[in-house]
């Protein structure tokens, strides 16, 4: 137990043999403090979309460990650990640390989604703005500061909006992004972006064979 959390210790204490089952075994309990160590704000996490590496993908689990592995191999990573096991080396430690912290970051950097279409301007918008609402209406259910979130992602707007001040017009205005979000909007703007992603390579193509771009193919993309 780190001296932290055994500040917030209230009380402990043993149960006696045979308590709950017949061994020689004893149960131990720990009671904790809430206020100052459970009431505070989470550590954010990056959304899934943003991370690397994600476990329900098996095919990304198996390119990470393929990776890590050729990593530690080149930098004899086992090597060194078995050197640090025969003598003390607080230095070596250290050393051998970041570099599998720096093995582990490239492995996931193998991992991340390329081909990705970019947003439109409208959409982004308007998935942005849905967060928003999400953190404000998180705030007013579970009493946790997220000023901070709301302000990164006001940055993140052309024009920053007005918070609602209730739950009522916050579940209310949630209404809007939403449907500019839905799946089906997000179908259409994914066809769109491959429509004029298609049609930009196929007229760079007929350009460097010096052929001419027909004035509808190029009014459709640009």
């Amino acid at each position: 137990m780190t001296p932290s959390v055994a500040s917030h210790v209230t009380r402990s204490g043993a149960e006696p043999f045979n308590h709950r089952f017949f061994s020689d075994h004893r149960g131990i309990f720990v009671d904790l403090e809430l206020k100052g160590l459970f009431d505070r704000n989470l550590a954010p996490l990056a959304r899934p979309t943003f991370r690397d590496i994600r476990s329900s993908s098996s095919r990304l689990i198996q390119v990470y460990i393929n990776e890590l592995k050729t990593y530690l191999l080149n930098h004899k990573i086992a090597e060194q650990i078995d050197q640090l096991a025969q003598a003390r080396d607080d230095g070596l430690a250290e050393a051998i640390d970041q570099k599998i912290t720096s093995g582990m970051l490239l492995a996931g950097s193998k991992c991340e989604t390329a081909g990705r279409l970019p947003k439109s301007g409208i959409l982004h918008e308007a998935q942005t703005t849905l967060r928003i609402y999400q953190n404000v209406l998180s705030q007013y259910r579970t009493k946790r500061d997220l000023s901070k979130q709301i302000e990164k992602r006001q940055l993140q707007l052309p024009i920053a909006i007005a918070l609602p001040t209730t739950i009522t017009k916050t579940n209310r205005l949630l209404h809007i992004p939403r449907s500019q979000t839905s799946k089906k909007s997000l179908r259409s703007e994914e066809t769109t972006a491959r429509r004029k992603s298609g049609g930009a390579s196929e007229c760079r193509t007929w350009l460097c064979e010096g052929k001419d771009v027909p004035t509808h193919r190029a009014c459709r993309v640009y």
